[in-house]
Formats: C-alpha cells, sequence, structure tokens
C-alpha cells in the first residue's frame, strides 16, 4: 500500500540504464542500435533525446517497418528495438529524458516525488555538461500532439 492512502504504489524516483543522470558516449555520423525498455512494476515513461528521432524497428521483440519518431511513450514491460542516427558534427552534447507518465496515476495521491531522469548523449566530453530535470522539462512537453508513438 502507498504511503498516502492511494491504491497503488507510486514510484519515489526513476533510473536510466540503471542510474541517476547517466551518460552514453556517441560519434558523430554514426547509427546505433538502441534497445529500449520499461522494466518498472507500475509507471508508463516518455523518452526524449533532444533534437534526436528514433526510427522504431522492433516492439516487443517483433520487427516492424520502420517508424520515425521524436518521443516514445513506453508501457508497463514494453520494449523497443530504435535506430538513432548521431547528427553529423559534435558541437554540442544533447540530454536525455525519461519522464514518468503522471496521468496514470490516482488523481488522490501526490505527484511522485522525482518523476523525470535525465541523461547526457556525449558527443564529446570537452563540453559534457549535466542537464537539470528543471530545464528540461520546462524546454521539452510531452502532448498528444506530440511525434511519439505507442505500440498497437
Amino acid at each position: 500500500m502507498n504511503p498516502w492512502g492511494g491504491s497503488e504504489p507510486v514510484p519515489q524516483s526513476s533510473l536510466m540504464n540503471d542510474t541517476r543522470n547517466p551518460s552514453v558516449q556517441v560519434q558523430a555520423g554514426k547509427t546505433y542500435f538502441l534497445r529500449i525498455i520499461n522494466i518498472s512494476g507500475f509507471a508508463q515513461y516518455y523518452f526524449h533525446i533532444d533534437q534526436h528521432n528514433f526510427t522504431i524497428v522492433e516492439t516487443d521483440g517483433i520487427y516492424t517497418e520502420p517508424r520515425e519518431a521524436g518521443d516514445l511513450f513506453i508501457a508497463n514491460g514494453q520494449r523497443y528495438g530504435v535506430l538513432l542516427k548521431t547528427r553529423s558534427t559534435a558541437t554540442q552534447n544533447y540530454a536525455m529524458l525519461g519522464m514518468m507518465d503522471p496521468n496514470g496515476f490516482d488523481p488522490t495521491v501526490p505527484a511522485p516525488i522525482e518523476n523525470n531522469v535525465t541523461g547526457v548523449l556525449v558527443y564529446n566530453r570537452e563540453f559534457h555538461v549535466l542537464f537539470r530535470s528543471l530545464a528540461l522539462t520546462t524546454s521539452h512537453s510531452f502532448s498528444p500532439n506530440s511525434n511519439y508513438v505507442t505500440s498497437s
């Protein structure tokens, strides 16, 4: 039971790649295959990498027709296989954002304490900067008109 008396256990924080504030080193002009999995028992997540799109090639272990998306909505236990094409030059690093979907919780329960987890897609360690959750949430919003997909 959750401490606020609601019907479900509300997570208190998030992890990305088993840590907070991960950094993923990439090279400019390459394509990477990423397996993105939501291993949470209750929370659904949105996932976004600033100024990058994904090409979804697999959902829950089944190859699909390639489909481009700017954001992913990842349900509990869901898996995506995506291609990430990096930018042609290494002029900056880019923020990664994982955000719990607050609409999935009992409305009588306070929102999770830390519903965002952030990381950095590192092109060049010389200008490696960790991004703050607040800056990310104000610069990127997930909405029904956003370029995200769910599996069907």
